[in-house]
């Protein structure tokens, strides 16, 4: 494993893991929403 591989592996776990958080957001705010409304 060289450095590039490593930034570009560490650069797509943060990249899906902002993905997985804005899904969990979003599914959040749509339960409140139904829950509230």
């Amino acid at each position: 494993m060289d450095q590039r591989s490593l930034s570009n592996d560490r650069s797509i776990a943060a990249w899906l893991f902002t993905m997985a958080a804005m899904i969990f957001v979003m599914v959040s705010i749509g339960g409140i929403t139904r829950l509230t409304g």
